[in-house]
């Protein structure tokens, strides 16, 4: 098959029109798309490397319309890791141009999502070491960078890291934030997108980006006028947050951090607990929250991830079961952990372990005659 070349005609394209020319070939039309299928498939429209170098000569890209075309050509599975690498530059470079325009939030979302993808790439690291030659990329030190806010609308991190795989994190990190600005300078507070975005920050960052990101999402459920349970939810949530935080013992936060984080989460329990008894919600959703049966233990690391108490078994399937009584404190800690009783065929091994992991877990705190505090619970494990 010969190859077609579009030649300019009587004046010059724009250089606009000529790279979208080459990307906008990658999105078939409906039309082509349900035409029946020849023998043999043959490669249709230009390489990623050809748009490339159609950018260079250009000076950059000066479209916007551009972009889907090129993500899906820097997604393709022949695209390099160097090409795809810079035609995301240059699509980064073009997004900058126009900070207030929304159609460049899937360029961010989806280059910081593909490149956190490719963090734990050995080989992608390689690449970028052997890239990133200048500075301290992939010098091997103790220690870790520090994550430095600059705002509660906007986040700077510290480019002197130490590795890859980091790099390329926070560098994901800050398209997202650069996306939930677009959003924000457009007032889409009610934006699920916006919503995930903030969501996607937090799962990868400390105890302070998760607690600004509970702010901003507590701060546009209220300029959307959410509906009070959704916003108690996330109250609730952020303060489960801040008593994980409150018990880290890393060291990145000082014992007076961690000191005022445990007690405004004891407010903040206390303060949804009375706006939903308030408003008359009914008290088997409020026990859900703050006196289920089962208590809620919160995973040790931010963001939090709750669950109830887990069992080994269900009651029918079980081989056996061990009754423990505890006392969940008002700070969330289990105290006074005591074996009840047990089934014969259960081994004293298996109810210290059960001891010694209710010792060691964190829980949401529970409500007891209408405050948080210190409570008594009676659970029977099935294993």
């Amino acid at each position: 098959m010969e190859r077609c070349v579009v030649r300019p005609g009587h004046r010059k394209l724009s250089r606009a029109a000529r790279v979208f020319a080459l990307a906008a070939v990658i999105v078939p039309s409906a039309a082509f798309s349900q035409a029946a299928p020849t023998e043999r498939s043959q490669p249709v429209g230009p390489t990623a490397e050809e748009v490339l170098q159609t950018a260079r000569s250009d000076g950059g890209l000066d479209s916007l319309e551009q972009a889907p075309a090129i993500l899906q050509l820097i997604a393709a599975p022949e695209t390099s890791a160097e090409t795809g690498w810079e035609l995301e530059e240059q699509l980064l470079a073009l997004a900058r141009l126009h900070p207030a325009d929304t159609r460049t939030v899937p360029i961010l979302r989806e280059i910081g999502d593909r490149r956190l993808a490719r963090a734990a790439n050995a080989d992608f690291s390689r690449w970028l070491c052997q890239r990133e030659s200048a500075g301290e990329l992939c010098w091997v030190r103790q220690g870790a960078p520090t994550l430095r806010l600059c705002g509660p609308a906007q986040m700077c991190y510290s480019r002197r890291v130490y590795g890859a795989t980091l790099y390329v994190q926070l560098g994901a990190m800050n398209l997202w934030s650069e996306a939930i600005r677009v959003l924000v300078r457009n007032r889409l507070f009610s934006s699920p997108e916006l919503r995930e975005l903030e969501r996607k920050l937090m799962n990868q960052g400390s105890c302070e980006l998760v607690r600004q990101g509970y702010i901003r999402l507590m701060a546009y459920a209220a300029i959307n006028s959410d509906p009070a349970l959704d916003q108690a939810m996330t109250l609730v949530e952020a303060a489960d947050s801040d008593l994980v935080c409150s018990n880290e013992l890393s060291g990145t936060q000082s014992a007076k951090t961690r000191t005022a984080q445990q007690r405004g989460a004891m407010d903040t329990y206390q303060q949804v607990y009375e706006l939903l008894d308030r408003l008359n919600v009914e008290p088997a959703m409020i026990a859900e929250l703050f006196s289920p049966a089962v208590p809620i233990m919160l995973l040790p690391r931010p963001p939090v991830t709750r669950y109830a108490m887990p069992q080994a078994a269900s009651p029918e399937a079980a081989a056996g079961h061990i009754d423990i009584a505890f006392e969940i404190t008002a700070e969330g800690r289990a105290r006074n952990v005591k074996v009840l009783s047990a089934t014969p065929n259960t081994a004293k091994a298996q109810q210290r372990e059960l001891v010694a992991s209710i010792e060691a877990g964190l829980f949401r705190p529970r409500v007891t005659d209408g405050r948080i505090g210190d409570s008594r619970i009676v659970w029977r494990y099935y294993w």
